[in-house]
């Protein structure tokens, strides 16, 4: 389960996976809706002819999910009202899924945004409206009002992987992390267009930074010498991005994702082999004995 904002009961606060997509809970425990990797219409840039083309997604099978939730700090002045400050959660849900067609299978990433627990929806101008009445309530078999299941994706990317993580730092979402299907190497690739500091003015939230899918590229490949089992990406307020990598063979390693140093390995914590934990009380057992 992943934590999205702990917001009012009517609004999303839990996301949990199945092969199914991502099932949105309030925090009642109630559910909300499913969201799916699945689009009518959504845009990839086309490298080859440099063009922007539509296309439709729909995965069968849904793999990973990744969340991040960020406070921005919104200062509003009214005419004859003193300054209030407002803090609004941001958060992102990226689900990665596998779309089959006639023997092919071709692997995605899709991308929402939450504002305070309530789920993006892309209006006819290409803008994120986060509103109550925009997610369109209907009826379940029950009678129960719960959120229509048809909420798109703001973007799909077309990204192959297992395992999925994103950055977890700042405002924005630089960056998200998958174990390639060769089990042993992690693909950081880029998921910001715009870095925030180069910008005039302030985004409505990390999803408005997000890159055009087909624009994304590859950071740096983390190869390992065995398969690895998990990961997770953490952030430190002084060093700045890590991920930390388990291995089956008990290694676990820390990654430096920021500065000169992204891709590197800073950091190693091994299992001892049966040799290393044998072997010291057998020598003292041997000086003992000589003694």
């Amino acid at each position: 389960a992943a934590l999205l904002d702990r917001a009012e009961e009517c609004r999303a606060c839990w996301a949990t996976l199945t092969v199914t997509g991502a099932h949105i809970w309030n925090r009642n425990g109630d559910l909300l809706v499913v969201l799916h990797a699945k689009a009518e219409l959504t845009k990839l840039f086309n490298k080859g002819n440099s063009r922007m083309t539509e296309r439709k997604v729909e995965c069968q099978e849904h793999r990973s999910m990744a969340t991040v939730t960020k406070t921005k700090t919104v200062r509003i002045c009214r005419q004859c009202e003193p300054e209030r400050v407002e803090h609004k959660k941001h958060s992102l849900l990226f689900l990665s899924g596998v779309e089959k067609t006639e023997g092919n299978s071709m692997a995605h990433v899709a991308v929402w945004g939450f504002e305070d627990g309530m789920i993006g929806i892309r209006g006819d101008d290409c803008a994120l409206t986060y509103d109550d009445d925009a997610m369109k309530k209907v009826l379940s078999s029950s009678g129960r009002e719960i959120y229509n299941d048809k909420i798109e994706p703001i973007v799909v990317y077309d990204q192959q992987g297992n395992m999925l993580d994103i950055d977890q730092s700042g405002q924005s979402t630089a960056f998200a992390v998958q174990l390639r299907s060769d089990m042993k190497t992690v693909n950081m690739w880029s998921t910001e267009a715009v870095a925030m500091g180069k910008l005039a003015v302030e985004p409505d939230g990390p999803a408005s930074l997000l890159i055009c899918p087909g624009h994304e590229s590859t950071q740096v490949l983390m190869p390992h010498t065995s398969e690895v089992r998990d990961f997770k990406v953490i952030e430190d307020k002084e060093d700045g991005p890590a991920l930390i990598t388990g291995c089956v063979t008990g290694d676990v390693y820390l990654w430096d994702l920021e500065g000169d140093d992204k891709g590197q390995i800073f950091a190693t914590l091994r299992s001892l082999t049966a040799l290393e934990i044998l072997f010291p009380p057998f020598m003292l057992l041997v000086t003992a004995g000589q003694m």
